[in-house]
């Protein structure tokens, strides 16, 4: 982020979290990055956040931007 405009700021929204061991979180969702005088950009993140002496911190994240490809059109399932 230091790199990035000021005035730059993500909103982040989780549409997934699971607890996958103790004080253990995967979390994944969607991220807006909003530039001033530019159209925001959409990424998806996941996140593993831990629980330790009281607080939740971040232990790991990755970022993907959606694809530009289109998605496959679903063909009937075969009876």
């Amino acid at each position: 982020m230091a790199k990035l405009p000021t005035g730059t700021k993500l909103e982040d929204t989780a549409l997934v979290s699971q607890s996958v061991a103790p004080n253990v979180i995967v979390s994944q969702g969607l991220s807006h990055r909003l530039v001033p005088n530019e159209e925001p950009a959409q990424m998806f993140f996941s996140r593993v956040l831990v629980h330790e002496k009281g607080q939740w911190k971040m232990a790991a994240t990755q970022i993907a931007r959606p694809s530009s490809v289109p998605k496959p059109i679903a063909s009937p399932s075969a009876k």
